[in-house]
């Protein structure tokens, strides 16, 4: 597996990082501060005052929130999101190794505080394993609780910029993040996050019919989407090759070269 770029690792955190400010992540981040400090979980409501304990657990819940979204850029950087099984296991196995030995301290914590002897490591780990398994059911079942890439808005702000003129061609069901325009004779293929489909146009019409999605061309017969480019392949010494979130690899033309490396792709 080669490594990401440092383009490609920025962009992923950016992504990420950027979601907690949506309405969703604020929203159940308050709910789960109110709860946990007017409920008092874990004998806190009898051993703590309500200001320490309002402190304790949104201390809690915002490392909670914090390590979560972490895990999944860190992951995310490494894997593509469409390699789902691959994907939830290595951000299970980082969100075991984080926040484990966090639970514990946690629950060694509270058991003190409540005269009580502290939980195992062991069970600490199984804790937070049955609330990854219920998260991955959560983000794959329910679409709200996706992450941006799996819901096609891979960056910041892209929810805001109008649809490309080029997506009312498209069958409904392939409408998502342009990843690639292909020419292949008198038709171009374009090839999104749901699939791809064959439009009977000039290559040169599809790409104008792409804006305002940030792309360039890599080869005469290929452009890219700037938000669908991975990682950048150089296989031989005189090879260059793109990799996108979806796994195909675009070659680099001779000429488009100098334009990839003003925008700092390559």
């Amino acid at each position: 597996m080669s490594l990401p770029t440092r383009d490609h690792v920025r962009n992923v955190f950016a992504q990420i990082f950027g979601s907690l400010s949506s309405p969703l992540t604020v929203s159940l981040w308050v709910s789960l501060i109110l709860v946990t400090w007017a409920a008092g979980p874990f004998g806190t409501y009898i051993a703590m005052e309500a200001l320490p304990r309002l402190g304790f657990w949104t201390a809690v819940v915002t490392v909670a929130i914090l390590g979560d979204h972490f895990v999944r850029a860190v992951t995310m950087a490494f894997i593509r999101p469409q390699d789902k099984a691959k994907f939830e296991l290595v951000a299970v196995t980082l969100g075991l190794m984080l926040f484990g030995p966090f639970v514990w301290w946690v629950g060694a914590f509270l058991a003190n505080l409540n005269g009580n002897p502290a939980p195992s490591f062991f069970v600490a780990v199984m804790y937070v394993l049955l609330v990854c398994m219920v998260l991955v059911l959560l983000r794959r079942l329910t679409p709200e609780f996706r992450r941006p890439s799996q819901r096609g808005d891979r960056y910041p702000g892209k929810i805001e910029l109008p649809e490309p003129r080029l997506m009312q061609r498209l069958p409904e069901e392939l409408r998502g993040q342009i990843l690639r325009l292909s020419a292949d004779g008198h038709f171009v293929e374009v090839v999104t996050e749901h699939g791809s489909h064959r439009l009977r146009m000039r290559f040169i019409d599809a790409i104008g019919e792409t804006d305002p999605q940030e792309g360039y061309c890599a080869h005469r017969s290929h452009w890219v989407t700037r938000a669908a480019i991975q990682e950048v392949l150089k296989p031989t010494p005189h090879k260059i090759v793109i990799r996108l979130t979806n796994g195909d690899e675009i070659p680099v033309g001779r000429k488009y070269k100098p334009d990839l490396e003003a925008a700092g792709i390559l």
